[in-house]
């Protein structure tokens, strides 16, 4: 089941960070989630309209909200999807169902302005299919996301990158941390590294520059050697899977990285990042400087790994 905390979380950052609505339909749902529906309550929704509600849709009334703060100007609440929001009928191109308004048939969830709205297949197979409706520019229909909260996501993740909240979120994480607040900082790293950076993203530069540096700054701030915390092999090995692959990229990474793999006794893994260092990273020889002279690599010199570099 999806992290519905981190869910929350997401749009409450998204709140703060977008005081003045910036963010197309923000203004209409202002980042509010209702209040979430209980399984007799949508038990009784099923049961009047003789139908079963795709699972994924589901767990979203159930454990995040019936509506509220969502793409474009929201995700309406669960009974004004039933009644077509108030602009009409499911559309005939979905459902194949009778034209009678009171068949079951697909639910308009989302209005993206000028007559284009979003609706969630929930009859047929297969039902979850989320489908834009642009028939007021001419165009048919089409099947946008396989998934409601796949699609949910989706829209979160890319406000955060194509709007540039990316890049506050890794200052607030930033501040926590140079307040020695260590627990905290790493946590909404951690949040901010489960935001899935798409390449079909509009993102600008300095977003990106920012969303990189998250990276080495995390790996900084789990090193026992700079904060007192104590090494915690999971935690790093979750962050160091996350930032690696961003090294070519930012390749200060590499001697973060480094760091706490030294201080969980993988020497192996210290010299992988030396080598790829040494090909990618501008300040590569200040990075030797400090693993020869740095008391926290005293036993790493030591190991015939480092003596035969």
């Amino acid at each position: 089941m999806p992290d519905f905390d981190a869910i929350r979380k997401k749009i409450s950052l998204l709140k703060k960070y977008d005081a003045s609505f910036s963010v197309f339909g923000a203004t209409e749902h202002q980042y509010e989630i209702y209040p979430a529906l209980t399984e007799p309550d949508i038990n009784a929704f099923e049961k009047q309209e003789q139908i079963i509600l795709p699972e994924s849709y589901r767990d979203y009334l159930k454990y995040l909200g019936d509506g509220g703060a969502g793409p474009a100007y929201g995700i309406y609440p669960l009974e004004e999807a039933r009644n077509g929001a108030g602009w009409y009928p499911p559309i005939d191109d979905l459902n194949n169902k009778p034209g009678d308004d009171d068949a079951p048939g697909e639910l308009l969830i989302s209005h993206n302005g000028c007559r284009l709205f979003t609706w969630l297949k929930i009859t047929d197979s297969p039902a979850g299919e989320i489908w834009y409706d642009r028939r007021a520019n001419n165009e048919e229909p089409e099947c946008i996301a396989k998934d409601f909260l796949e699609w949910y996501e989706g829209w979160l993740d890319s406000v955060f990158f194509e709007n540039g909240f990316m890049a506050h979120l890794g200052h607030e994480a930033l501040e926590l941390g140079q307040k020695g607040l260590f627990k905290e900082s790493i946590e909404l790293f951690k949040l901010g590294m489960n935001i899935e950076y798409k390449d079909y993203y509009s993102v600008c530069p300095e977003v990106k520059t920012e969303y990189l540096k998250m990276y080495c700054n995390v790996l900084y701030f789990l090193q026992n050697d700079n904060t007192g915390l104590p090494v915690n092999d999971e935690l790093n090995h979750f962050f160091l899977k996350k930032a690696l692959p961003y090294a070519e990229e930012n390749p200060a990474i590499y001697f973060n990285a480094a760091c706490l793999y030294n201080e969980m006794g993988d020497f192996k893994n210290v010299v992988r990042c030396i080598e790829l260092a040494k090909l990618q990273y501008n300040d590569f020889d200040i990075m030797m400087e400090a693993i020869k002279n740095e008391s926290v690599f005293l036993e790493f010199r030591k190991d015939p790994l480092f003596l035969n570099l």
